[in-house]
């Protein structure tokens, strides 16, 4: 089983910060799940898109959970009581949640395609409140009541942890790329 996580900063200068390629370790549990947990810096002075692309193979076993959150208690594991936004793969669906209090919300597969290949992108104002969210599996759309007036929650400067959790008998063969990039524009004198 192998996982690939990117974890990206892009400054409005254009550089990119990378975070080493991980991989998720063998399962020795029965229920076939497994973990990792990568610090990320998510705190970006004007802060302007929030992406991640995740892909996958969707089997009928595989559940596959990416979750963003603060490590409150500094273990390096991100507990459900931290977390604050999850994005996951189960029993054929997404499944979205941002936090205890918030309900759950549900999409069915927008493809019958088997890899998954899932893109991200939410747009920011003044560095923190979601302005607009473009989620799509294999290039259709997911949540598109989200579209136009994404809630609040779906992104924090303070998260400083991301989790993901695959589970199943087949190979999810998995990777995940994350990018917080700052706001910049352009201005052009003719």
């Amino acid at each position: 089983m192998r996982f690939r996580l990117l974890a990206q900063t892009l400054l409005s200068a254009g550089a990119a910060l990378a975070s080493p390629f991980a991989q998720l370790p063998s399962s020795s549990f029965p229920d076939t799940e497994v973990s990792t947990n990568v610090p990320f810096l998510f705190r970006r002075d004007h802060a302007g898109r929030f992406n991640f692309a995740l892909d996958f193979n969707a089997t009928p076993s595989n559940n596959v959970e990416v979750a963003f959150g603060s490590d409150l208690d500094a273990d390096g594991v991100l507990q459900p009581r931290e977390t604050a936004l999850s994005f996951a793969w189960d029993c054929g669906q997404w499944i979205l949640g941002r936090g205890p209090a918030d309900p759950v919300l549900v999409s069915p597969s927008a493809t019958n395609d088997v890899r998954k290949s899932v893109a991200w992108s939410l747009r920011l104002f003044r560095g923190a409140t979601p302005r607009r969210l473009a989620l799509s599996e294999n290039g259709r759309p997911l949540f598109p009541e989200l579209a136009l007036e994404p809630p609040a929650g779906l992104f924090c400067g303070d998260w400083n942890l991301v989790r993901v959790t695959a589970r199943g008998v087949d190979a999810p063969e998995e990777s995940l790329s994350v990018v917080v990039q700052s706001d910049s524009f352009i201005f052009r004198l003719r």
